[in-house]
């Protein structure tokens, strides 16, 4: 039967999979291994690693759970799970990038022999997603095991120890790899120990490692410089994005985008204007929406609003965030009119406000007093099911009917928050 996990399914996505080999610039195979292969898809009981693995971080990459579920489904009952520990650590790592994080602690408790790539598969998940507390209890259960750390358990450790800002641990961490002379031989360790540091605040320290690194790229600079942004650290964020270029490095997306936010905070507009120069003579802002974002947030918080909004409509990648800095910023300087014109477009573009988004709008809806307007938003929010547990947008719903003067409905929603 080609049901949803049959065989015949498998068959076909591995078909697929392999078709890829006798592209050119893929990865070339004996003629031998191509016949192993043929005959291999004409049988159903079909264990090739290779494929399972390249599928798996296909899906991993696509974030399409939905078929990393058939494949687990028919590894399962092929029982070639653990015949290949890079099929368990593909599988482990596909629900890790995917969100599923207790589907992939199941797949990895279920194993009889859990080796290091599955442990660095989980590791590695949960600190992607934020989970450093659990991360750190997995890498304290792997050596219980008696498995010895490789370069990749420590990069995910120390971002996990940056993720919760448990800089004891991080300093352990340091001192393993110093230990072992491992440093020396990996730029991205090198790096995410720069951002660990920098993450818990410690930047002087981070700026050492640095320092002492043998080779030094942008990504170590970047770890460094995003860490004096995130602690409001404009100037000596600056130093480092000098001594970087001193360097003969050239800034990437991601190093402007810190730099911005840097200027944002402590209203740099001339630093901030140049640095829009070379974005644009770079052709940047068409490819990366994060960093549009992030320049017209740092017009927007510099009272610039003309220049937002000339860079919003110039910005061909524009997402909800975009346009909540942008409907921020009008509500802000309690130009509502113009918030609300934004809003309506933002619709039109067929894009769906969030909380944020509602939270700024409710603001210019009581700036100029539109009580119909705010009562159409507040119908939208409620229809959405977005009252629920969020007492700031609730806070701004009450202050917006307070505004508008109609008091027993501000009263009403007081009521509403205070029981909450």
């Amino acid at each position: 039967m080609d049901g949803l996990y049959s065989p015949s399914w498998a068959l076909n996505e591995l078909r697929r999979s392999s078709s890829a080999v006798s592209e050119p610039g893929k990865l070339c195979v004996g003629k031998q291994d191509n016949n192993h292969r043929k005959n291999s898809f004409e049988n159903p009981n079909f264990d090739d690693g290779f494929s399972f693995v390249k599928l798996l971080k296909e899906c991993a990459k696509k974030k399409d759970v939905c078929k990393g579920v058939r494949l687990h489904a028919y590894i399962t009952q092929g029982g070639i799970l653990e015949k290949n520990p890079y099929i368990a650590s593909s599988l482990i790592n596909m629900y890790a990038k995917c969100g599923m994080l207790s589907k992939a602690r199941e797949v990895h408790d279920e194993l009889r022999v859990r080796k290091l790539d599955s442990w660095n598969a989980l590791i590695g998940g949960l600190a992607q997603q934020g989970q450093g507390q659990e991360a750190l209890n997995c890498f304290e259960h792997m050596k219980c095991e008696g498995l010895s750390p490789d370069f990749i358990t420590y990069i995910s450790i120390l971002k996990a120890s940056g993720v919760i800002e448990c800089l004891s641990m991080g300093q352990q961490i340091h001192e393993e790899i110093v230990g072992r002379s491992l440093l020396g031989r990996s730029v991205l360790l090198g790096t995410t120990l720069v951002g660990m540091y920098a993450k818990c605040g410690e930047h002087d320290k981070a700026y050492q490692v640095l320092e002492e690194l043998p080779i030094r790229n942008v990504f170590s600079w970047n770890a460094l410089i995003g860490g004096y942004a995130e602690w409001e650290q404009g100037q000596k964020a600056f130093v480092c994005f000098k001594c970087m270029q001193g360097e003969g490095l050239s800034p990437d997306a991601v190093t402007f985008t810190c730099i911005l936010n840097v200027c944002s905070s402590i209203v740099a507009i001339g630093i901030a204007e140049e640095i829009h120069k070379e974005i644009s003579s770079r052709g940047l802002l068409e490819k990366d929406v994060l960093l549009g974002n992030a320049l017209v947030d740092m017009y927007v918080k510099c009272g610039m609003l003309s220049k937002a909004q000339k860079v919003h409509d110039e910005h061909f990648s524009r997402n909800v965030v975009t346009w909540n800095a942008l409907i921020s910023g009008y509500a802000q300087q309690e130009q509502g009119h113009k918030a609300l014109n934004c809003f309506e477009q933002m619709q039109r573009k067929g894009l769906s406000p969030d909380a944020i988004t509602y939270v700024c709008i409710l603001k210019a809806c009581g700036s100029i007093g539109t009580l119909y307007k705010g009562e159409q938003i507040h119908d939208e929010i409620v229809n959405r099911g977005l009252l629920e547990n969020n007492v700031v947008l609730a806070t701004a719903l009450v202050d917006m009917y307070a505004k508008c003067g109609a008091l027993v409905k501000a009263h009403s929603g007081f009521e509403e928050i205070r029981v909450r």
